[in-house]
């Protein structure tokens, strides 16, 4: 408290003013003020930006609605036509000189993703249409369990042929109730991802890292990620990558994981720590150590 020199208190009030500021630094003040984190979501995950990784995301931002579903993640709108669809809308991009028009429909059936279809329109600024690209990916499972991943895909511009053609497909091996090893093809080119785990039960929100199944799969993770079959029973501490031939783009070789949490419990941030490979001679392959990923909750 700041008094005024020429001012003089009557003692009353002293005391008054005294007891205000004992009462504000009560304990049972900070009771009143202590976070409730039922009442909390995750509002957004920041995802580490080092040069020595292969490949970053933006930082992801999210907002709710009444029934506690995400309504927008940054720039993209998510609508609940129904139980079996959902509906992404990109309300704005950040691309120079173009338009782009970007829409997901997102099919479920008994509360898994079974499928989902992109539909993107690039536009120049006149409002011609310079071309529009369009996937289609169907998710099938096993015992539960993701099984297989298949996206067809088609560009149609001046000079295509506008037909889908297999893009790529992602096997998944289940051992002991864990997602243990994918196969991705695409483009021609091979990665088979092996993973390790440890002997935890699953931890929510655990494999938001790069490289999991759930990265491989998932458009807007906390969306996707209790949508797709049951979950692994144990947790990844460790991917690698093998390569039928070394990526000329540089690329992911190892990450193993560690997760912290908050005094409530919650993770808070993935520690990345790996290495990277490329044949490209202007390239590093370089290692990482402890790259975050945290998770911020309000």
């Amino acid at each position: 408290m700041k008094f005024q020199k020429s001012t003089i208190f009557p003692f009353a009030l002293i005391i008054l003013l005294a007891t205000a500021c004992s009462s504000e630094d009560s304990p049972k003040d900070e009771q009143e003020q202590e976070i409730n984190p039922a009442n909390q979501k995750l509002v957004s995950i920041t995802y580490p930006t080092s040069s020595n990784l292969a490949y970053m995301n933006d930082k992801q931002e999210y907002q709710y609605d009444d029934l506690s579903r995400i309504k927008l993640n940054g720039a993209v709108e998510i609508k609940y036509v129904s139980d079996d669809l959902i509906e992404t809308n990109l309300l704005e991009d950040n691309m120079s000189n173009v338009d782009l028009e970007a829409k997901t429909f997102i099919k479920l059936k008994d509360k898994n993703i079974v499928s989902f279809i992109g539909n993107r329109v690039f536009k120049k600024l006149t409002g011609e249409v310079t071309s529009i690209d369009r996937d289609s990916t169907v998710i099938s499972y096993e015992n539960g369990y993701l099984f297989k991943l298949v996206t067809y895909f088609k560009s149609i511009t001046t000079g295509s042929t506008g037909k889908y053609y297999l893009q790529k497909q992602i096997d998944f091996t289940i051992t002991n109730g864990n997602i243990t090893q994918t196969k991705t093809t695409e483009y021609g080119d091979v990665v088979v991802t092996n993973y390790t785990y440890d002997s935890s039960p699953y931890i929510p929100m655990g494999d938001f890292g790069y490289e999991t199944p759930l990265h491989k799969v998932g458009l807007i993770k906390p969306l996707f990620y209790n949508k797709l079959g049951k979950s692994s029973a144990n947790n990844i501490i460790k991917i690698e990558n093998v390569f039928t031939k070394t990526p000329f783009q540089k690329s992911y070789k190892t990450i193993s994981f560690k997760r912290n949490f908050d005094k409530y419990g919650r993770i808070s941030e993935i520690l990345l720590s790996g290495s990277c490979v490329t044949s490209n001679p202007d390239n590093v392959a370089t290692d990482f150590t402890d790259e975050k990923v945290l998770f911020e909750y309000k």
